[in-house]
């Protein structure tokens, strides 16, 4: 099932990817090698960005901490509020106080505003009914486990997938439905696990990593999110915080 799971880019969870391949040994008939993190590093495209300030870095680590305080109730508004302007204070650089956002914007590390709002808005908006076009399949691409229990059921038109493609564990357990649009993922999609547990939250657009992107836990709690523009380009999903509440930015 490895085949359309993503790897977070974080270099310690980046071996993760080829465990899941060995543990899942998921295949697909006629389909082409998928656009995951682990295959892009075996063709030596690598994913490395450059680092953000010291004081953001900061900043962003410990207003996750108080985002999960308050969400759990051990902080109140009032203290949340106290502390996060204690926070700025501390993490001030010359001449401003730091907003994250804005830093990023002025360290020319975001794209152009409509590109941004478009992108964190993507899997929020996205409705696949008006998104793909609604052609009846013309075949489907079927593939069985050993135990001849279907493993993938995947309509297509001219040849191509298009549609929403169906995908089972050996046992029968969805481990998704994604939606295909002329041959490559568009839209936004789960992933489970065998056991049931949600793992990741994906978003495709045309056929890239695109929108927020979220992975999880087997106790359900959001690992974490990123915002993609593109396969290779991905930011810290606080940047969408300006259009999406902080549940739809990190999923809890």
């Amino acid at each position: 099932m490895s085949e359309f799971m993503q790897t977070p880019p974080d270099k310690n969870k980046n071996t993760r990817a080829n465990e899941t391949e060995s543990e899942n040994g998921f295949g697909f008939k006629g389909t082409d090698t998928f656009n995951n993190s682990a295959d892009r590093r075996r063709r030596g495209v690598h994913e490395s960005k450059s680092s953000f300030p010291l004081p953001l870095a900061i900043f962003l680590a410990v207003l996750a901490i108080v985002f999960v305080l308050k969400e759990n109730n051990i902080l109140d508004k009032e203290a949340t509020d106290t502390l996060v302007k204690e926070i700025k204070t501390l993490t001030e650089i010359p001449s401003q106080k730091l907003n994250p956002v804005e830093l990023l914007q002025q360290a020319d590390q975001l794209p152009p505003e409509p590109i941004l709002k478009d992108a964190c808005l993507w899997k929020k908006n996205f409705n696949a009914e008006t998104d793909i076009e609604q052609i009846p399949p013309t075949d489907y691409i079927r593939d069985f486990w050993p135990n001849n229990r279907p493993r993938s059921v995947e309509p297509t038109v001219d040849g191509l997938r298009h549609g929403i493609g169906h995908y089972t564990f050996a046992d029968g357990q969805i481990y998704g439905d994604i939606p295909w649009k002329h041959g490559v993922k568009h839209g936004t999609f789960s992933l489970f696990r065998e056991d049931g547990t949600l793992d990741q939250v994906l978003s495709y657009k045309d056929g890239h990593l695109y929108g927020v992107n979220q992975w999880f836990s087997h106790s359900g709690t959001a690992i974490t999110s990123w915002l993609y523009i593109d396969d290779d380009t991905y930011f810290p999903t606080l940047a969408c915080a300006k259009y999406l509440s902080y549940q739809e930015e990190y999923g809890h």
